[in-house]
């Protein structure tokens, strides 16, 4: 058998190349869930937001800024940043102290993922 099976195609480099693109982006989106799941979990354990209203509005939770919200009093900061470094092995720098993206879930996930991909290629 010397042709190409039936029903299977050859895949071009730039198909190959575009799926795993794809796959790399589906293991960023999920890694980002996973760590916003976390920083949520993070603060319904501290009656910073009910479980209710975090299952309720998940989306609106992820965009609020939770400092403008009163949700992290600048004790909490400290502890909120190092749980964070020790739970996902990583270490912000000041300037991801000061990216706008800091102050809420979604954004403050992102930046998470960010660094532990320049760390160890994943999140």
């Amino acid at each position: 058998m010397s042709g190409p099976v039936r029903g299977h195609r050859k895949v071009g480099t730039k198909k190959k190349v575009q799926i795993a693109e794809e796959l790399k982006m589906e293991k960023v989106e999920e890694s980002v869930s996973r760590v916003e799941e976390w920083l949520i979990s993070w603060f319904v354990a501290r009656a910073k937001i009910g479980r209710d209203a975090a299952e309720r509005a998940a989306s609106a939770i992820r965009s609020t800024d939770y400092f403008d919200a009163g949700w992290l009093t600048s004790m909490e900061v400290v502890e909120f940043v190092t749980e964070i470094e020790q739970q996902f092995a990583m270490q912000f720098s000041d300037r991801d102290l000061q990216d706008a993206r800091f102050v809420t879930i979604n954004g403050l996930a992102e930046l998470i993922c960010a660094r532990s991909a320049r760390i160890s290629e994943g999140c």
